[in-house]
């Protein structure tokens, strides 16, 4: 809703709210699906007041929440059947983990003042965002099994209990900026600007987080800060586009910046469940011989198993981001070559446990606690791409655009549930980013069918095609042992690279025979393997989507359309990376497709829709 006040000041409002129940499966049995139960509600309160016509202030107020909650009659019956691990390459059964309730809310305040003076576009502002992040899960059991004969002889390798209280994580975000868009010339602006960031420490409203000290080998006490907040992120930004010639059919575009990301509560909640007052205990096969997996024991008086920590000094990852692009008309269409660059500092990433297993024994150097896995922010990245493009803008019946980019992604981060070789060294993580993608080609077309001859009009006429292509290299692949070399309890070895024996067998087949298993043997015990991170590559994919519209006019400015859309048109199989540990039967063997948040994934889908617009 909008609403005009005067002729000075002007209202605006905006809701949108969304309810959803979904049946999500949460094991493999027959009939272990859970009601889920989602909303989410947005609200924008806006109100713009003008000072003429060359001074403008907007002022904003936002409200966002989203509420996630399984807790329906099922949920004690779930949590009191234990989630059951059957070993590396087998679905397990029983709950997921992540099945808890989350409920977020997001209070945001903004204003932005607006100033045209000359050849010059003043801007200032200033964001203030509060958080609440609220998660809640009832005691849960984890029982694993190496494999199927430990299952059927109910003889697992360990038994864990899963405790996460109530929490509610609290922080907010300040953000001020200055912006000056100045038009130098008739051929040249210059956008200038400076942001400065403060994100708040989180705190717990019900006091049940806080962090290790490493330094005393002690957990602080709830309700202190768990790190001293960055005052100092200030984020200058600078871009230019210049038209060098006076036909204004070049245009060279180039810009940098830094970026900081927030330090967002819910990963604190997510990565911090523990610290005494909450957390995961464990029994092992080792510690009792006789360990039964059913009935589930009771774990009592039992240390915290593990525990996680924050840098006091915790620095907020941040982003550097330069790119140049020259872009030249040519007849009806448009060329543009360019260059894009990033550098991220002080990412995260998998943690480093302080309280790592002495090697060859059992025992830690904190006796008490279990792992100690300490957030990381010292990680980086680098991306480097040239971007090619051809633009024709549909005329005459037809318009496409091809796109191309080789680039080139390196870290030492490995994505969402990566791992290190060595979690003292990271370095010897330093390759190829896990989603590094080489080469990426992207054609998009339109084409208007000419008029059919001999057809009624209704029938003959008004035919278009659509489509987009896409063909892109495979994601980077590591080849693994299964191994702990270091004799840490940590089984994330590499193994090494036996000389002179080719990578790819001779045979070579996507998906069944990829790799030569021959091409690698485990490192000598306390010694890493010399292999490196992501040092293969996995299949390539290729992907069509065609559409066939129809366009029916009914009468002025009423219009139907008939739409026919086939995503994968040729069912093309995504196939995902093969096995890459060495000790599995399956090695170097595709089981699977990539996932839709990789890429395409999906088998062929047609869908049929009428559009009516008026």
């Amino acid at each position: 809703m909008d609403l005009e006040l005067s002729a000075t000041d002007k209202v605006s409002i905006r809701w949108n709210g969304n309810t959803s129940i979904t049946e999500d499966n949460f094991g493999v049995a027959r009939g272990q699906i859970a009601p889920a139960d989602a909303e989410l509600h947005n609200v924008k309160l806006g109100y713009t007041k003008s000072f003429g016509s060359s001074l403008l202030n907007e002022a904003a107020f936002g409200f966002n929440r989203v509420r996630i909650d399984p807790r329906g009659s099922t949920l004690q019956e779930i949590l009191d059947f234990p989630l059951v691990n059957l070993g590396s390459g087998s679905a397990g059964v029983g709950p997921k983990i992540f099945d808890l309730l989350f409920a977020s809310n997001s209070f945001t305040y903004m204003d932005t003042l607006s100033w045209v003076k000359g050849n010059h576009h003043y801007k200032v502002g200033a964001q203030v965002v509060r958080n609440q992040q609220n998660k809640a899960l009832g005691l849960q059991s984890i029982v694993t099994f190496q494999n199927l004969d430990e299952l059927a002889d109910n003889s697992p390798s360990s038994v864990s209990v899963l405790d996460q209280p109530r929490r509610g994580i609290r922080n907010t975000f300040y953000a001020f900026f200055v912006q000056d868009d100045f038009k130098v010339s008739r051929s040249l602006t210059l956008n200038l600007g400076l942001r400065y960031q403060y994100d708040t420490a989180p705190t717990e409203a019900n006091g049940v987080i806080a962090n290790f000290d490493p330094t005393t080998g002690q957990v602080d006490p709830p309700g202190t800060s768990l790190w001293d907040a960055p005052k100092t992120n200030l984020a200058p930004r600078l871009g230019f586009a210049y038209s060098p010639f006076d036909s204004h059919r070049t245009a060279i575009r180039g810009g940098y910046g830094w970026y900081f990301s927030n330090m967002d509560g819910l990963s604190i909640a997510q990565n911090m469940p523990n610290n005494i007052l909450g957390g995961s205990a464990q029994i092992t096969r080792t510690e009792q011989p006789d360990l039964k997996g059913f009935p589930v024991p009771e774990i009592q008086n039992r240390q915290v198993a593990s525990i996680s920590a924050a840098p006091k000094d915790y620095k907020a990852a941040h982003t550097q981001s330069w790119n140049l692009n020259i872009q030249q008309a040519l007849g009806g269409q448009t060329v543009q070559i360019g260059y894009v660059g990033h550098r991220g500092l002080h990412l995260g990433g998998p943690g480093q446990d302080l309280n790592r297993i002495i090697p060859g024994t059992d025992t830690r150097p904190l006796p008490d606690f279990g792992p100690i896995t300490m957030v990381r922010d010292d990680l980086i990245s680098d991306y480097h791409a040239l971007q090619l493009s051809l633009r024709r803008p549909v005329r005459e019946g037809f318009g496409f655009n091809v796109s191309y980019t080789w680039a080139h992604s390196t870290d030492n981060a490995p994505v969402i549930f990566g791992f290190f070789q060595d979690d003292t060294n990271p370095g010897l993580d330093h390759a190829s980013s896990d989603f590094d993608i080489r080469h990426n080609l992207v054609f998009d077309y339109v084409y208007e069918l000419p008029n059919a001859p001999g057809l009624p009009g209704w029938l003959g006429s008004n035919w278009q095609l659509n489509g987009i292509t896409t063909i892109r290299s495979g994601f980077p692949v590591s080849i693994l042992c299964g191994c702990d070399p270091l004799q840490v309890g940590q089984f994330t070895g590499r193994p090494d690279r036996v000389p002179d024996v080719p990578v790819q067998p001779s045979n070579v087949h996507v998906p069944d025979n990829q790799l030569n298993a021959e091409a690698f043997v485990t490192s000598e015990p306390g010694t890493l393997g010399n292999l490196g991170r992501n040092t293969e590559r996995g299949p390539k994919s290729v992907n069509v989507d065609l559409s066939v519209f129809k366009n029916f006019r009914l009468r002025k400015e009423h219009n139907l359309q008939f739409r026919a859309e086939f995503f994968n048109l040729f069912n093309t199989p995504q196939f995902a990376n093969p096995v890459s540990n060495i000790t599995s039967a399956d090695f170097g063997r595709t089981l699977g497709t990539i996932s839709n948040l990789q890429g395409f994934g999906t088998n062929r889908q047609i869908q049929f829709a009428l559009r009516y617009s008026f």
